[in-house]
């Protein structure tokens, strides 16, 4: 299946099963292409279809915890909550 995938510098469409291989398809990208949230869209479909995520999610699901952790500040400084313990394996 094809997915549309965007963010702050990110829009492209890539082959992947479903939206979490998507999006593991970005784990490469600069810090600097992403906004707070990453869209998933699968192509032709409707934007109802579509599932979002926070980027400090994927960068915690990536392993990439610096990075995940001044994404949350930076949501928090635009007033979204805190989302350490959601994000950021308690491992890290």
């Amino acid at each position: 299946m094809k997915w549309f995938l965007t963010s702050k510098n990110i829009d492209e469409i890539v082959e992947a099963s479903d939206q979490w291989q998507a999006f593991d398809s970005l784990q490469n990208r600069s810090v600097d292409d992403f906004g707070l949230i990453v869209e998933a869209q699968p192509v032709r479909e409707t934007r109802a279809e579509s599932f979002g995520v926070r980027t400090s999610l994927l960068f915690g699901r990536w392993g990439r915890t610096d990075e995940a952790r001044k994404l949350i500040k930076a949501g928090v400084r635009c007033g979204l909550p805190d989302t350490t313990e959601k994000d950021i394996p308690r491992n890290e």
